[in-house]
C-alpha cells in the first residue's frame, strides 16, 4: 500500500510541474520572443500545452501528415508576428484559439471549445456577415 501511494505521489508531482510549462523548453528563449512571452503566461502556457495535444491527435488522423507539418510551421511563423500587435499576448492567445479549433473542426476531434475571433465580411448595405470556413474530410 506505501509502495502505490508513492508512486502515486509521483505522478502528481510530475504532472503538476509538467503542468506548469508549455510544450517546448522555456530554458533557451528570448525574453520579447513570442515563446518568452508564452513561457510566463499560465493561460499562454495551457493553450500552447492544448494545442500539441490537438495537433498531435490531427497528424495521427491526417491523409496527409507532411502538409499538415508543413502548415503547422506556416501557423508558429504567424503566431510569431504577433510583436506587430498592439496586445501581443491577446492576438497569441486568439491565434492558439483559432488554430486549436481550426484543428478540431477539420479533424473531427471534439473536446473543450473555445471563443475564437470571427471573420467578418462587410457588404455595401451595411450588412454583416460572420462566419468560419474550415475544410473538413468526408465522415470515415
Amino acid at each position: 500500500m506505501k509502495i502505490v501511494s508513492a508512486l502515486l505521489v509521483v505522478i502528481l508531482l510530475k504532472t503538476v510541474v509538467f503542468a506548469n510549462h508549455p510544450s517546448f523548453d522555456c530554458s533557451n528563449v528570448k525574453k520579447e520572443s513570442s515563446e518568452g512571452i508564452i513561457c510566463r503566461s499560465d493561460r499562454l502556457m495551457h493553450l500552447d500545452r492544448e494545442l500539441a495535444a490537438v495537433y498531435k491527435e490531427a497528424v495521427r488522423k491526417s491523409f496527409a501528415s507532411d502538409m499538415l507539418k508543413a502548415e503547422q510551421r506556416g501557423w508558429i511563423k504567424g503566431r510569431n508576428d504577433c510583436w506587430k500587435a498592439d496586445n501581443e499576448e491577446r492576438c497569441i492567445s486568439d491565434a492558439y484559439k483559432t488554430r486549436i479549433e481550426e484543428l478540431k473542426k477539420r479533424y473531427h476531434l471534439s473536446t473543450k471549445q473555445h471563443k475564437v475571433p470571427q471573420n467578418k465580411v462587410r457588404f455595401r448595405q451595411g450588412t454583416e456577415t460572420v462566419g468560419d470556413h474550415f475544410p473538413c474530410r468526408g465522415n470515415e
